[in-house]
């Protein structure tokens, strides 16, 4: 998986004035054989999901692209899904 994909989105939002933040998932129900970063946009009135997705057998590889792009992990909050692993901004 390439970081331009991510770089693009990240650059997209920005320009609308708008923050990013990829929520990574553990084999969710809809991916079952992969794990999942779904990008969320922040603006005003609240987080909406997009369509956006990146997935990979190997949460390494998902890691490896968000640090090539200069992200940061968040470590998942006790109250999130089972499934979430992670987010990163």
């Amino acid at each position: 998986m390439s970081p331009t994909f991510i770089l693009e989105k990240q650059k997209e939002a920005q320009d609308r004035g708008h923050l990013n933040i990829w929520t990574v998932y553990d084999h969710p129900t809809d991916f079952p054989n992969s794990y999942v970063a779904r990008r969320f946009e922040v603006r005003a009135g609240g987080s909406f999901v997009t369509g956006d997705i990146v997935q990979s057998d190997a949460l390494s590889i998902i890691r490896k692209s968000f640090r090539q792009c200069g992200m940061t992990c968040m470590t998942r909050a006790e109250s999130d899904d089972p499934k979430i692993l992670e987010c990163w901004l």
